[in-house]
């Protein structure tokens, strides 16, 4: 139970008045606070009250010339307590004001703020669905353009599929890309005839400072066959010098010796020659470098030696004895028991 701080008697916990500074409970009737009635944060009560100095507080508003006047008048107990209830009123006026003005000060400023915030947010929204707006007729016209490129190549596919069912212009691409192997076979044999006078030498190591003519002339005369510098046209090694890795030590395979005569019975003298004297070494015609077997064969066109090289192939996969090429043309022979031979003939 609380006791009342004014007549010490004891009341009920939601009875009385509470002080909002000490906390303590009093009875309506003996501070005088009707039933019912909220007291404001800035009620004292009598102990408290009787604690607030009696100078006067710097913040507390300027009394009036009425209040002063009945302040000042006494004598009178009737007068004294209905100019302190019109200095309260005053005082308590004042302060309200003071609070409106605050608060409206406040709103106001709020207020800026919210217009200010909410216009720069509407500032970012425009712009942001104008940028909007840009990319989708950006996109649009992408789409556009994509559609267009696709029709038109739905209409060339359409074209040539037209194209290819129809049987008169598939005649004439067949008659086309006939005509066009025939020419390709023309120009391989015209570039052979040109070649009927070469033969190809592989086997001799590559040296600098050689002199190729002196090892075409220096196997020559080993196979049994004088030539003299007029029945040589040209002596040199095919393709440009090859070189090794940096990571590898491996030897550097040696390129091709190609030998053009005059006329083309020394060419196929030299290659008879060569065909009876089959084997020959570097170490018999006192060579430097490693020992390796020395092979001289007629020179053909790019064409003709990928056909030569699959005719070889073929022999090995069927294990016939005899694959030989002769003028650019290539033939196969089973065995020597079988003395028939077919030609091996390839296209584009």
């Amino acid at each position: 139970m609380v006791k009342c701080v004014v007549c010490g008697k004891f009341l009920g916990p939601k009875e009385g008045v509470g002080c909002p500074k000490c906390k303590s409970r009093s009875h309506n009737d003996c501070v005088r606070v009707p039933v019912g009635v909220m007291v404001d944060y800035s009620w004292r009560c009598g102990d408290c009250q009787s604690k607030i100095p009696k100078e006067r507080d710097p913040s507390t508003p300027v009394m009036s010339e009425s209040c002063l006047d009945l302040a000042q008048s006494r004598k009178n107990p009737s007068v004294v307590a209905s100019a302190a209830k019109t200095c309260e009123a005053e005082a308590s006026n004042d302060v309200v004001s003071a609070l409106r003005e605050e608060m409206r000060s406040e709103f106001a400023n709020m207020q800026n703020l919210m217009t200010s915030e909410f216009k720069s947010s509407k500032d970012s929204m425009s712009t942001f669905f104008e940028e909007m707006r840009e990319l989708r007729s950006d996109l649009s016209a992408a789409r556009s353009n994509f559609n267009e490129r696709l029709d038109a190549f739905d209409a060339r596919l359409l074209a040539l599929e037209i194209a290819r069912d129809d049987p008169i212009k598939s005649v004439e691409t067949s008659s086309l890309e006939q005509a066009l192997v025939d020419v390709k076979l023309q120009l391989n044999e015209r570039e052979q005839e040109y070649l009927l006078n070469d033969v190809v030498i592989t086997g001799f190591p590559e040296q600098k400072g050689e002199n190729p003519v002196h090892l075409a002339s220096l196997l020559g005369v080993k196979m049994g066959l004088t030539l003299d510098e007029r029945d040589i046209v040209l002596v040199e090694r095919e393709g440009a010098p090859r070189r090794a890795p940096d990571d590898s030590s491996a030897p550097v395979r040696a390129r091709r010796i190609v030998v053009r005569f005059a006329r083309r019975i020394t060419r196929d003298e030299y290659l008879q020659s060569a065909r009876v004297r089959r084997g020959l070494t570097t170490t018999e015609l006192s060579v430097e470098g490693a020992p390796a077997r020395i092979y001289v064969n007629e020179r053909l066109t790019k064409f003709n030696g990928q056909v030569f090289a699959k005719a070889r192939e073929e022999c090995r996969v069927h294990m016939w004895k005899y694959c030989w090429s002769k003028e650019g043309h290539f033939n196969q022979r089973i065995s020597k028991k079988v003395k028939d031979y077919f030609p091996y003939t390839a296209s584009y």
